[in-house]
């Protein structure tokens, strides 16, 4: 178990040294500068979204009491960046989350089921966000026939996805 630590480690390590070394920093710079003031407001509101939803991961254990909303903020921001630099994708997040919370006091296959369930839950509200905004696009731009259109195939889509 020590090896498969250590070569999981080595692989998050790896994989963020390539993320950063094919990174342009020059570019990204001037991309917050383009934002202004208004990357502070989308740094904000990015912090705001990880508290609500380790709040809404609290919800998805049966004894949510055991565990303290901020140790789940740690563990989904530390699964989040991994999920993100790792080239193994949600495969390696979510089996960190899962290794971070080995110290909790709940049966494995609830932390198991949490993490599926918050994951679930987060697709799906990306879902319905992306059909609000495509809705909201659409009707701006007076394409009523395509809103009617797009909208059964998102719903369709949804139905596969989740039914």
């Amino acid at each position: 178990m020590k090896w498969l630590k250590i070569i999981f480690g080595a692989i998050i390590i790896i994989s963020a040294i390539i993320f950063i070394s094919f990174t342009d920093f020059t570019e990204v710079w001037n991309d917050v500068k383009g934002f202004g003031s208004g990357f502070f407001g989308l740094i904000f509101l990015s912090a705001g979204a990880y508290v609500l939803g380790s709040l809404a991961w609290k919800n998805c254990f049966i004894d949510s009491k055991e565990i303290p909303w901020y140790k789940l903020l740690y563990v989904r921001t530390i699964g989040e960046v991994i999920t993100i630099i790792n080239p193994t994708n949600i495969v390696a997040g979510e089996a960190s989350k899962l290794h971070l919370l080995k110290d909790v006091k709940v049966p494995f296959k609830q932390k198991a089921d949490s993490i599926i369930i918050a994951r679930i839950v987060l697709i799906a509200s990306q879902f319905f966000l992306t059909y609000i905004g495509f809705l909201w696009l659409s009707y701006k731009f007076n394409s009523l026939i395509e809103s009617l259109i797009g909208s059964l195939l998102i719903l369709f889509i949804s139905i596969i996805i989740f039914g």
